[in-house]
C-alpha cells in the first residue's frame, strides 16, 4: 500500500470548497482548527460526558473492533443492540489498553434520530457548530462515537459526505479513492455499508495481493481538527488516544443514486449476479420475525439489482 498525506488546510484557506474538494469523486482534506473554538471541543471529556449523561443508556456494540464485529464465524447482521449506562461505558474504555481485552463500542449514535436517546443527547449539538460547507441539495445526519484507545474500524465506505471532527484525543485514518475497490476486495454488509476484511496493519499478502498495489491518504486528527471524507470514498479510522468525535453526513436523497452499488465506478468493479445470490442467501437465513422486518428493504434492494443487471447485461 502507498499512501500520501491528506491536505492539510485552515479554514481562511477556503475560498469555495465545492470547487476546491468536490470536483469529480472529491478529495479528502483536514481543515485544521476547525472545530478549536467549539465549546465541545473546550469543555468536552469523559468524565465531563459520565457526569452530565451517567444515567443514561447508549447503544453499544459488543466489541470496538469491526473486524470481528463484520468478519468474525459468530457475525449476525441483524442482532439486536444493547444498551450500557453512560457512566458504566466511560469507566471501561478509560480502563482499556492496546493490548487488552476489547471493550464495546459506543459508536454510530444517532444524535437526532435515536428515539432512546435523542431528547437527552440533542443537547451536544448546541456545542458543535459545524460550517456549512456544502451548498447542494442534502440531507444532514450527526453521529457520536466515544472510543477506546486501539478502538479501529474496517476499511469500508459511506453512501454520503462526512465532516468527522475530533473534540478530543487523537484518531488516525487512512483513506482510499472509489476506484480502489478491486484492491480491497470489499464484501457487502448492508445496502450503506461495503467493508474490507484486510487489515491495513498487518494485510495477508497471499490472501489479497492485490492490496500491495492500493494508493491511498493517510492523516492523524488532534482536537479542533475536521476531516472531510467524500461520499464513496474508502477510509479507515484508528484511535491512537481516547477519542470523541461528531460526525455530520450530508447525503442525497435520489434513490437511484444513493447507494455504491448504484455508481458507475462501482459496476466496473461489482459481481451483481454474486451481489444476488448473497443478498438472497442473507435474507433466507432470517428466521421468521426478523424476515418480515427486512422484508420491505430486501424486495427493494433485488429489484434495484436486477434493473442494474438487466442493464448490464446477464452476464454480470
Amino acid at each position: 500500500m502507498q499512501a500520501q498525506k491528506v491536505t492539510t488546510i485552515k479554514i481562511a484557506d477556503i475560498s469555495s470548497f465545492e470547487s476546491q474538494f468536490l470536483v469529480n469523486d472529491g478529495l479528502p482534506v483536514v481543515v485544521s482548527g476547525a472545530a478549536a473554538n467549539w465549546t465541545s471541543t473546550n469543555t468536552w471529556t469523559l468524565d465531563a460526558l459520565s457526569d452530565q449523561f451517567g444515567s443514561v443508556k447508549l447503544p453499544v456494540r459488543e466489541t470496538d473492533d469491526e473486524f470481528a464485529e463484520f468478519f468474525s464465524d459468530n457475525h449476525k447482521l441483524f442482532s439486536p443492540r444493547k444498551m450500557m449506562l453512560c457512566s458504566e461505558y466511560i469507566s471501561k474504555i478509560k480502563e482499556a489498553t492496546t493490548s487488552g481485552p476489547r471493550p464495546p463500542f459506543a459508536g454510530n449514535i444517532s444524535v437526532l434520530g435515536d428515539p432512546a436517546i435523542s431528547a437527552k443527547l440533542r443537547v451536544l449539538l448546541t456545542e458543535c457548530s459545524f460550517p456549512n460547507w456544502l451548498t447542494g441539495n442534502y440531507k444532514d445526519e450527526f453521529r457520536l462515537w466515544i472510543g477506546a484507545v486501539g478502538q479501529r474500524s474496517t476499511i469500508h465506505n459511506d453512501a454520503y459526505h462526512n465532516f468527522n471532527a475530533q473534540i478530543t484525543g487523537v484518531k488516525k485514518f487512512i483513506l482510499f479513492p472509489p476506484n480502489q475497490h478491486s484492491r480491497l476486495y470489499p464484501k457487502f454488509i448492508h445496502p450503506g455499508l461495503w467493508s474490507s476484511p484486510i487489515d491495513p496493519k498487518t494485510p495477508d499478502k497471499h490472501a489479497y495481493p492485490l492490496f500491495q498495489e492500493s494508493s491511498g491518504f493517510q492523516c492523524q486528527l488532534t482536537p479542533g481538527d475536521i476531516l472531510f471524507i467524500p461520499k464513496f470514498w474508502w477510509h479507515y479510522a484508528e484511535t491512537i488516544q481516547t477519542s470523541i468525535n461528531m460526525n455530520r453526513w450530508l447525503y442525497t436523497t435520489e434513490p437511484d443514486r444513493r447507494w455504491w452499488h448504484q455508481q458507475d465506478v462501482a459496476r466496473k468493479e461489482i459481481s451483481y449476479l454474486d451481489l444476488f445470490k448473497q443478498i438472497s442467501q442473507q435474507f433466507d437465513s432470517l428466521d421468521p420475525e426478523a424476515k418480515e422486518l427486512q422484508r420491505t428493504q430486501y424486495e427493494s434492494l433485488s429489484a434495484d439489482i436486477r434493473t442494474i443487471m438487466s442493464k448490464l447485461g446477464a452476464c454480470n
